[in-house]
């Protein structure tokens, strides 16, 4: 059972001193003059007056009452709003006809905190506990003893449909990760700014609704690089060339819980004595974000992070004002939520034949199999039992057979495309099902390429057939083994990353591969927009050899990068130019899924065999698998044999 903690704070000091004398950010003195702000009056994720924040469609309602489903919710917030927090979360669940019921009758004092509980129903024991601090040091000290079990951390002026929080809060969820959404859109013009002009609502999260126009989410810049988050940013922290923004979700596995811990004790020990010189500089009226704060402090501690996407077509929006409820609870009105299912039961980045020819209507199998109660493995197994069977039609060696097993395996193939997507859709992952998928998908092949090999000798070809499929079955082992070990180099590459200390305020300019290189499933990196989550705005370019602030081709980089200046360096600039003219050419759509084809995936692989085997016979399958494999690892090993001397 995961736990969900749901942050209710801002830049304001929670201390006793209460609204009539606001302190100011992270515990300093209020700015000379300033005003005092009643608390109904305050721009904060719980805007507005009471009534409006007991709205059952109030966004700490909805959210804590989504995260409820998937185990235990805590909401941080300041200490005097612990009751209108509570009021607010058993109104909302009372009117809403909610499983979770009424509040505790009285509040226990516990480290100087103010906690309540909202009890849930006995057909969901686990509660919902509201936790009062003083002070962004006090929450943060509160998360440096963080709950047993995988935890979530998150905003409380967040409102998303259940498939996109599910990502970061439901059971299914593995691994410790941030919720990311890539950086395409504009960029507002200081932090928190709306994520488009005013009024422009088509601008935004991508895969999500359109925006209500002044809506408000803060910036908080990452690399994404392989799959992982190398880099992040902070009010506190710049970072050059973002490819993704964070939008404020945070799932830290069991396992990482200790490095959650000391990630937030670190950052209360910073905080204790008052932000460092560096830090002090870039607080000009900017909220503290301690998602982001939590975020960069586990990257910089080596923690690995892996950036999970936005289904498409879901919802996930910043609501700071009562009047943006109404608009934000439509949209999860309208939103079909089984439609945003089974999108993101697709990959978002496969092969060509699997993408536009398998997945279109793969995916509607999938939903057929989970009503009726079929498990990801019992699809496996039924996708290898018609690869036996078309391996089976291969060897009988004539027309017909050649036709039925053309057709089995593309059925095979079909399921063993259903098997992924039925585990995304009903979200039952297990080690056993990853293991038996790569097992039997291996397993397929290599039977189907046995029986042209003996379908062949049967038709009366030679026995060099046998040498042929093995030449084939080798090949694609060797590619096999060559992906994997590249992958298992690529993260060791970032395990070996040096970190900066967390109180630096410079992230560092990213490495060649950080702004080119892209994992299965991310979306392509590329440098973008010199992001400042303070300064807002873009303070490099776009493009380019852009390695540092407005510098073009660091010299020093390209010496330590080298070795030496000179030939080795020229070498290592002409990949690095190679590299990114191939990461260019990607931007085009046609080579982009031309590459795709060239390296003759699995769904490529089968395609071919069955077209080959309908109108040809069994050596030219053989022979033409054979060459294309060739070709395809001479392209795939040079490419990576460029990015490694880039």
């Amino acid at each position: 059972m995961s736990h969900a903690v749901v942050l209710v704070l801002t830049s304001r000091d929670g201390g006793d001193d209460g609204p009539d004398a606001p302190a100011g950010l992270i515990g300093e003195p209020a700015t000379p003059g300033e005003p005092d702000v009643p608390l109904e009056e305050r721009h904060e994720p719980l805007r507005g007056d009471r009534t409006a924040m007991a709205e059952p469609r109030a966004p700490l309602v909805r959210t804590v009452e989504q995260l409820l489903a998937h185990g235990r919710v805590t909401v941080l917030t300041w200490s005097r709003w612990v009751e209108p927090v509570r009021e607010a979360l058993t109104l909302g669940s009372a009117e809403a006809g909610s499983e979770a019921g009424s509040v505790a009758a009285s509040a226990a004092s516990v480290a100087g905190s103010e906690a309540g509980s909202v009890a849930a129903s006995d057909a969901d024991p686990a509660p919902a506990t509201v936790v009062g601090v003083g002070s962004c040091e006090a929450a943060l000290r509160w998360l440096a003893e963080p709950p047993e079990g995988p935890v979530a951390v998150l905003h409380g002026h967040l409102v998303a449909d259940e498939v996109s929080l599910g990502r970061v809060a439901d059971r299914a969820a593995r691994g410790t990760a941030a919720l990311v959404t890539a950086v395409d859109g504009p960029f507002g013009d200081e932090p928190g700014a709306p994520a488009g002009p005013p009024g422009d609502e088509a601008a935004g999260v991508e895969g999500s609704a359109a925006p209500v126009p002044g809506a408000r989410r803060p910036q908080v810049p990452v690399r994404v690089a392989r799959g992982r988050v190398t880099a992040a940013g902070s009010v506190y922290h710049h970072l050059e060339h973002p490819s993704h923004l964070a939008v404020g979700a945070l799932r830290v596995a069991a396992s990482d819980t200790p490095k959650l811990a000391s990630a937030a004790a670190e950052l209360a020990d910073l905080l204790t004595d008052g932000p460092p010189p560096a830090w002090q500089q870039r607080l000009a009226t900017v909220d503290t974000d301690l998602v982001a704060l939590l975020l960069v402090a586990l990257v910089r501690g080596g923690t690995p992070v892996s950036a999970i996407t936005l289904p498409p077509g879901g919802v996930w929006r910043w609501c700071t004002d009562p009047s943006q409820l109404a608009a934000a609870d439509r949209a999860l009105t309208d939103v079909d939520v089984d439609r945003v299912r089974l999108d993101a039961a697709v990959k978002a980045e496969d092969g060509f034949f699997t993408t536009f020819l398998v997945s279109s209507y793969s995916r509607y199998w999938a939903r057929w199999a989970a009503r009726r109660g079929l498990t990801p493995d019992q699809v496996t197994s039924v996708s290898m039992l018609l690869g036996l069977a078309a391996a089976a039609g291969f060897a009988l060696g004539s027309r017909p057979g050649l036709v039925a097993g053309a057709v089995l395996l593309q059925l095979a193939f079909t399921l063993d495309c259903v098997d992924g997507q039925l585990a995304r859709y009903t979200r039952r992952f297990t080690a056993r099902g990853a293991w038996l998928d790569a097992i039997f998908d291996r397993g397929k092949e290599y039977v189907v390429l046995a029986g042209l090999a003996a379908g062949g000798v049967r038709a009366g070809d030679d026995v060099v057939l046998w040498a042929l499929a093995g030449a084939v079955l080798a090949l694609q082992t060797f590619r096999h083994t060559l992906d994997l070990g590249y992958a298992e180099q690529q993260l060791a590459d970032l395990d070996r990353e040096v970190r900066r200390p967390l109180h630096e305020v410079d992230a560092g300019p990213p490495a060649f591969w950080e702004a080119v290189a892209a994992g299965p499933g991310e979306v392509a990196d590329r440098p973008v927009r010199n992001l400042d989550p303070v300064a807002g705005g873009a303070a490099g370019g776009v493009g380019g050899d852009v390695w540092s602030d407005g510098g073009v081709g660091d010299p020093q980089r390209s010496t330590d990068r080298a070795g030496t200046p000179g030939a080795s360096a020229g070498v290592a600039t002409g990949a690095r130019r190679a590299v990114r003219a191939l990461r260019r050419a990607e931007a085009v759509a046609v080579l982009k899924w031309a590459k795709r084809i060239v390296v003759l995936p699995i769904g490529e692989r089968f395609a071919l065999i069955s077209l080959l085997a309908i109108v040809g016979t069994p050596r030219l399958v053989l022979v033409v698998l054979l060459a294309w494999g060739a070709l395809a690892t001479v392209y795939t090993f040079t490419g990576r044999l460029i990015r490694s001397i880039a």
